[in-house]
């Protein structure tokens, strides 16, 4: 006869029935909790932003990511970013998603707080003011309030003089959302010095330049007259050559930065006469300041003028120019250029 089944191995039996199934589902979840990480992200569009605002929780982020229809679950998310230990990791910021990126790479990136960027392109023989403006106008990008005038923007920039006019370096510069519009510009402004003081270190020594700040002083207005890169070269030969004679430079850039908001596009031979410290016809030597944004190749023309004899130069009307050596040259090549215009 069979050997009877008694109540306490009936309970045995049922406790490990219980504790198998509890493995089998507890091992189902675990993987399905695993798979996450390759889970592709859905998008309707090849790319979108997801913002991950500053003090949102895990489950918050996790809501949202399925309401937007971005994961299947929830649920799932959540738990596999607690399962590898991230829920407290997660950094505040705007992330770039691309359709089908894994989720497990997306988790990667919100831990190491890599967010989007952006770029903003700042162009050379701009005044600075108008990259101000630019900043104030560019989506997220947070400019504070109260900067100081252009006469203080230099020392508030961390340069070596007052004056903020070209104190920044012309390049397209990466920024994040919600960055500082001072810390864009403390980079541009660091740019600019370091570069500004590579070519001082390297410049010809014969310059009759007495200072770092008086080259990048002659580089914009090298910056302004040049229409070509070639031409940069011999038109900071000119101004060499009339800064060692102690001759009038004769730079109409100058003259108009000096009139600031009284120009109005037309420089008329009354302006050249009405004197202002920017008036480089009324006043000999370089202006008091630069008078726009510099290239890093103005400040190499500037440091290295081409060698010549030239005095005098002239826009041929094509964005080249016409150079003499005197004044008779000159004024014909005045006339003759005026006349094809």
């Amino acid at each position: 006869m069979g050997k009877r089944i008694t109540h306490s191995s009936l309970l045995h039996l049922v406790v490990v029935a219980a504790l198998v199934i509890g493995l089998i589902l507890f091992g189902s979840l675990t993987l399905q909790i695993s798979a996450v990480r390759f889970e592709p992200i859905k998008l309707d569009t090849d790319e979108r932003l997801l913002v991950v605002p500053v003090g949102q929780s895990l489950a918050e982020l996790s809501d949202h990511l399925e309401s937007e229809g971005m994961i299947e679950a929830a649920w799932k998310f959540n738990a596999f970013a607690r399962a590898v230990d991230a829920a407290e990791d997660i950094r505040a910021g705007e992330y770039r998603v691309d359709r089908g990126e894994l989720l497990g790479g997306l988790l990667a990136r919100m831990r190491s707080g890599d967010v989007a960027t952006y770029k903003l392109p700042i162009i050379a023989g701009k005044r600075i003011e108008t990259i101000i403006e630019l900043l104030k106008s560019t989506e997220g990008v947070v400019l504070e309030e109260g900067l100081p005038d252009i006469d203080a923007l230099g020392s508030w920039l961390g340069l070596p003089w007052m004056h903020g006019e070209g104190g920044i370096l012309p390049d397209t510069y990466v920024y994040r959302r919600e960055e500082s519009g001072k810390a864009i510009l403390l980079r541009a402004a660091s740019a600019l010095e370091q570069a500004l003081m590579q070519a001082w270190s390297g410049r010809d020594e014969a310059l009759p330049l007495d200072s770092p700040y008086e080259m990048l002083i002659l580089a914009s207005l090298i910056e302004k007259e040049s229409g070509t890169r070639d031409d940069s070269f011999r038109i900071s030969r000119v101004f060499v050559n009339r800064l060692r004679i102690d001759m009038r430079l004769q730079a109409d850039p100058s003259v108009i930065y000096g009139m600031g908001d009284a120009f109005d596009g037309d420089l008329l031979r009354k302006h050249l006469q009405q004197d202002t410290p920017y008036n480089t016809y009324t006043r000999k030597g370089l202006p008091p300041t630069p008078i726009a944004i510099v290239s890093r190749h103005s400040l190499e023309a500037a440091a290295h003028p081409l060698e010549g004899s030239w005095m005098y130069f002239v826009a041929r009307g094509d964005g080249s120019s016409q150079f003499s050596t005197t004044l008779r040259e000159h004024n014909t090549a005045v006339r003759t250029f005026a006349m094809r215009r």
